[in-house]
């Protein structure tokens, strides 16, 4: 299932219609898992806002952590220290199309993992 949600992310990313200027506020994102970021401003080409996560395989759900970033319209890059679970996760990827479609990187006490999400934009 996380596989054709993807899919179907990449291939909205190169639809024509509907192109973003990156990640604008406000406004809400919603990845594959239900997680959401919330962009509150953005000074130049840095991102403020927080990211809640609400995947189910992960600890620190339902709180509401900053996000330091960038976008310059297309690539688009955050960080998120999840200071209550000793985590720091990393997002890097495009705006593009109907979304944005970012490779992460989790780093928890020495030990590294990392996925793809699929950000879709909800307001």
């Amino acid at each position: 299932m996380k596989r054709f949600l993807l899919v179907i992310g990449f291939l909205l990313g190169f639809c024509e219609a509907g192109i973003a200027d990156g990640l604008t506020a406000p406004s809400l994102w919603k990845n594959q898992r239900g997680s959401e970021l919330r962009i509150t401003a953005v000074t130049g080409t840095r991102l403020h806002g927080t990211f809640t996560n609400y995947d189910p395989n992960y600890q620190c759900q339902g709180i509401a952590y900053p996000i330091t970033g960038f976008t310059t319209g297309g690539p688009t890059q955050f960080t998120v220290n999840f200071v209550k679970c000793s985590t720091v996760t990393t997002w890097n990827g495009n705006v593009q199309g109907l979304g944005y479609s970012a490779g992460w990187v989790l780093r928890y006490k020495g030990q590294t993992t990392g996925g793809y999400d699929f950000f879709f934009r909800v307001n």
